[in-house]
């Protein structure tokens, strides 16, 4: 069987698309932004994918970036008997108070995957579309703003304590060995202090 001129060009083009991996940023964003962090709509990512839901007494020992997380549910590729085996992993869940001194809450979505953290920041970057902010997660990269009328506007660490925050977003990476941790945090309304 011969193929055609034409057919071959085809599988050249397409060849290398199918045995492309997806990346960190690609993994995060399909799990968490392309279901906008619903629990719903990651459960049914996680599902696709064919992950594995993390038992309740193991998400304890998972980093979730925010403080008194409250409603966390999470999904694994892989064992997580055998770290080395761990592919990616995604959290969901709400948190009623960030951290000290953020007067909101917040629905967050993280995953951790396997990757390249500095080509993760890069893509983190460019779907920011806002400059750094400076102080906000300890040792990771974070981009923080609020949509509006005019687009997004950039927000400070100073911002982000203040009820102007309400409504805010918070993108951030940070590398964790051959890990990448990548999260959304969508502000909520104010905490009672």
């Amino acid at each position: 069987m011969k193929l055609s001129l034409a057919a071959l060009a085809v599988l050249v083009v397409i060849a290398p698309a199918a045995a492309r991996a997806e990346t960190g940023f690609e993994t995060f964003k399909a799990v968490c932004l392309d279901t906008a962090g619903s629990k719903a709509g990651v459960l049914a990512a996680a599902d696709s994918r064919k992950w594995s839901a993390i038992p309740r007494e193991k998400l304890a020992t998972f980093p979730t970036f925010v403080g008194q997380p409250s409603d966390v549910d999470g999904w694994v590729d892989g064992d997580l008997n055998s770290p080395a085996s761990i592919k990616a992993a995604v959290v969901v869940g709400h948190a009623a108070k960030i951290a000290e001194g953020f007067p909101f809450g917040a629905d967050f979505c993280a995953t951790i995957v396997q990757g390249d953290a500095q080509s993760v920041k890069t893509d983190a970057s460019t779907y920011a579309a806002v400059p750094e902010t400076s102080g906000l997660v300890p040792g990771a990269t974070a981009y923080a703003w609020r949509d509006g009328r005019g687009g997004r506007k950039a927000l400070s660490s100073d911002e982000l304590q203040t009820s102007s925050a309400e409504g805010a977003k918070v993108l951030f990476t940070q590398g964790l060995g051959p890990f990448v941790a990548i999260g959304m945090i969508a502000t909520t309304k104010m905490s009672p202090n």
